[in-house]
């Protein structure tokens, strides 16, 4: 890249920017610029804009029985996040010197001296450091902008991206769409702070084929938990897709004008340094930029350590489950049936603190096959069917097939929605066409439960438009729209897959792949997604996810590409979910009490619930369940691409700090540390699927798929990840059948992990080892195998590696010894007799 500039009558303008493409072509930027701006306010900038916003159905916005989001929003409002606040001193730097190899642009303000100092990053191709500086000749509050580089018209945008905050091909006049659901860039130059920017930077692309990109090098975000509290809300930063005159260029701003660092007194001095990188790359590669080059995030990797397997982490979250105290179970009784469920003590529609609910069926049965649990199996699977057949309107109902509620209040025996009296066809899809055919893939011969699955599937053709698409919700009467200002971009054709690879009726694939060409038109392409959470109003969460996990699997089903591309298109626009910052390291910070590694408790590598400006990530932070793991894997898996699976091994590695000492459950949120499950016992079940499908995702990974056991239907609401263990894989061309054994493995370091499988025809056991680490380890096991199996005390066995080679060893007596490089995984083959 190229940039010339030339003085006049107003300063010096950049007047060329030429960026050579890869391809040998040479393009002249349309329309550079060079202007510098600073915000400044003589005193503290505070409050909301008095004024009132609608929603695209004229109705004011948000509706008031959303009562957890409504402080939220009038903070949205707030004067400075819609950069009104204060006075912007826009201008072109009056002189010009060089210092060796750097610019220096400054100009005399009423406020202060401003100087814009420009220099060649050496490590980045088409890259520039900015060194913005302030010296303030007045007190006040003051906050620096990154100098517009070049200009992008509206009609010339092919996309733009404030991480974790909106995203898009096109502005939009509607700003509860954009400043609410991420769907598209709003047309105000609204300022998103760093405690949701879950990369510091912001990226716009043109139909010039170019990218560009203003990231904030560290040094200046804040720190979540600086000390010894909180202090994710202490947003220094803020980034745009716009300048304060609304025009279209990525931006930075240090400090927010509100925040106590903005305080400046006369002679007092303030700067910041901001990278520009242009490139005829898309908007991804500029993210992955800013994560891996200038975040360091590979490095993140080498500071993990672990206390506990996550193989030992499934089973004491299982112990925790199945015990009927800690894990709030409950049976109770409703229209002559026997019913079991877990307590939810979270904010729920007309609850009296009776609230129950149960979540990640897939995982139950998947767990009961393969560990054989007398007490999951026979106990409480029976009640847990109960539960979802009751769950389901049957027949005889308006909206039969359809769900009667998430959540079951037994005070007041009746089903209800987290927040509204309503019905949604994706929550159809969940409670009923998931959740039944993932029992279904245990126990293809229960006849009733398949009676409730057509039901369901039924009601989703019912439901379904002309146009493919979904309501997002209707009154009980299954006729009336709720939340007509949105749109379903939601993985409700899903529901029709389940039901045509269990039912095989071949409406149910037309109608998903109708419905799924509707989301691919009309949400995937531009970047617009609806999240599942009632209590925030459907802010986009982690649904996205599920969409690329759909549309992945109705590619398998089909053959059809074009649902693998927009999967992984998706999948792409989901890590912009996933914190990249600040830099983890090792300086010591008290947590309850405790001494823990910063490392430890970075929120680098999670994702959020739901972001933006309403979500719990503004106040939370993100969540620890990372359901996407095992879907960017198979990503990983598909493209090539080692990003995706950095960014999973990041959200689940060494994530001990934030398990409850005792149960070992993790916290939901990210601020609650180490308090556990707290108002959600029944999270337990999705870490089990969560992390059962990490190990399977990192066995077929690392084996390039010479390993792989089918998988079932994701999870309802929380993510991607999938059962395993209802039908038989295969262990390097063998067919075997999964099991889980405790004590199968004994004396192994906590960063080694273990899956066993059974081929049944040659009487083999397959003891699969995982080394999640990125060191090599030395590892003295002991093995003990069921004796259901039979028994070996002599044969020798063999070891393979990720490749399929195998070498021959003695039968261990009483121990095996095992190198493992980085990221290994080798499997021992055992006959048994």
């Amino acid at each position: 890249m190229h940039i010339t500039w030339s003085n006049s009558s107003s300063g010096w303008k950049i007047d060329q920017i030429s960026f050579l493409k890869s391809n040998g072509e040479r393009v002249d930027v349309v329309t550079p610029s060079g202007l510098v701006t600073i915000l400044y306010s003589p005193d503290f900038p505070s409050g909301s804009l008095d004024t009132i916003i609608y929603n695209n159905q004229g109705l004011k916005f948000p509706d008031e029985e959303f009562t957890y989001i409504q402080s939220s929003w009038r903070q949205v409002l707030d004067s400075v996040r819609m950069n009104r606040a204060g006075t912007a001193f826009s201008f072109f730097p009056e002189h010009l010197r060089f210092e060796e190899d750097r610019l220096v642009f400054s100009r005399e303000l009423e406020i202060g001296q401003v100087e814009v100092t420009w220099s060649v990053d050496m490590n980045t191709t088409g890259a520039f450091l900015v060194t913005i500086s302030l010296e303030a000749s007045k007190a006040g509050y003051f906050s620096l902008s990154s100098p517009d580089l070049f200009y992008t018209a509206p009609e010339d945008l092919t996309w733009g991206i404030v991480p974790g905050n909106y995203q898009g091909r096109s502005i939009t006049e509607d700003l509860p769409s954009a400043l609410v659901y991420a769907q598209g860039l709003p047309a105000v130059p609204y300022i998103a702070r760093e405690n949701t920017v879950t990369t510091l930077t912001s990226i716009l692309s043109n139909s010039q084929g170019l990218s560009q990109s203003v990231t904030v090098l560290p040094g200046y975000g804040r720190d979540p938990w600086e000390k010894d509290q909180s202090t994710h809300m202490d947003t220094r930063l803020g980034f745009s897709h716009m300048n304060r005159e609304g025009k279209l260029t990525p931006t930075a701003y240090y400090p927010l004008l509100n925040h106590s660092k903005a305080k400046l007194e006369a002679g007092d001095r303030l700067s910041f340094v901001c990278k520009y990188t242009v490139t005829d790359k898309d908007w991804y590669e500029l993210l992955k930029q800013t994560a891996l080059q200038d975040y360091q995030l590979e490095k993140f990797l080498s500071l993990k350590e672990s206390s506990l397997s996550l193989t030992h982490r499934i089973f004491d979250l299982l112990e925790y489950s199945l015990d009927d105290e800690t894990s709030r179970w409950n049976e109770l009784q409703t229209h002559g049936m026997r019913i079991g469920a877990q307590s939810y003590l979270g904010g729920v529609s007309g609850s009296n603190g009776d609230a129950t609910k149960n979540s990640d069926i897939g995982a139950m049965w998947m767990m009961a096959n393969s560990t054989n649990f007398f007490e999951l199996k026979e106990r409480r699977l029976p009640l847990i069917r109960n539960f979802k057949l009751q769950q389901i309107e049957g027949a005889d109902s308006e909206i039969s097939g359809a769900i009667k509620g998430q959540y079951y209040l037994s005070k007041s025996d009746k089903w209800v929605e987290e927040w509204g009296d309503h019905t949604e066809p994706v929550a159809l899809t969940y409670y009923n066409m998931l959740d039944l055919g993932n029992i279904l893939l245990f126990n293809p011969e229960d006849e009733e439960v398949k009676q409730y699955l057509l039901l369901g599937a039924e009601r989703l053709l019912n439901w379904q438009k002309s146009d493919g698409s979904w309501a997002a919700g209707y009154l009980k009467d299954g006729k009336t729209e709720v939340y007509q200002d949105l749109k379903d971009y939601r993985p409700t054709f899903y529901g029709l897959l389940v039901a045509y690879k269990l039912l095989g009726d071949e409406r149910y694939i037309d109608a998903a792949i109708k419905g799924a060409d509707w989301l691919i038109a009309e949400g995937v392409r531009n970047g617009y997604f609806t999240g599942v959470c009632g209590d925030t109003r459907f802010v986009n969460d982690f649904a996205t996810a599920q969409v690329a996990q759909g549309l992945l699997d109705l590619c398998d089903a089909t053959g059809e590409e074009k649902y693998k591309e927009a999967a992984l298109f998706t999948a792409k626009i989901y890590t912009s979910s996933i914190y990249t910052h600040p830099i983890p390291d090792s300086q010591t910070k008290m947590v309850n009490g405790r001494e823990v590694p910063d490392w430890a408790i970075s929120q680098v590598g999670l994702g959020f619930e739901h972001g933006g400006n309403l979500g719990s990530a503004t106040g939370r932070g993100p969540i620890l369940l990372a359901s996407h793991a095992g879907l960017f894997l198979r990503v990983a898996q598909l493209t090539g691409d080692p990003y995706f699976a950095l960014l999973a091994r990041s959200a689940i590695w060494g994530r001990e700090a934030f398990l409850h000492p005792e149960n070992k459950v993790a916290s939901y949120y990210w601020t609650s540390m180490n308090a556990g499950a707290g108002k959600f016992p029944h999270h337990a079940w999705w870490q089990i699927g969560m992390l059962t499908d990490y190990l399977m995702s990192e066995i077929a990974y690392r084996s390039a798929g010479q390993i792989s056991f089918p998988a079932g239907f994701f999870t309802p609401k929380v993510g991607p990840h999938k059962p395993v263990g209802f039908q038989q894989g295969v262990v390097f061309g063998n067919p075997s059948s999964l099991f889980f054994r405790r004590d199968l493995v004994s004396g192994a370091s906590p960063y080694l992990d273990f899956v066993a499988a059974w081929n049944e025809i040659d009487k083999v056991c397959y003891v699969m080892l995982l080394n999640n680490s990125n060191r090599k380890v030395s590892e003295k096991i002991q093995l003990r195998l069921p004796k259901e199996l039979g028994n070996n005390k002599t044969s020798p066995i063999r070891c393979y590696n990720e490749a399929g080679d195998y070498k021959e060893i003695p039968f261990p007596n009483p121990e095996i010894v095992m190198e493992f490089s980085p990221y290994s995984l080798q499997v021992l083959e055992i006959p048994m007799y």
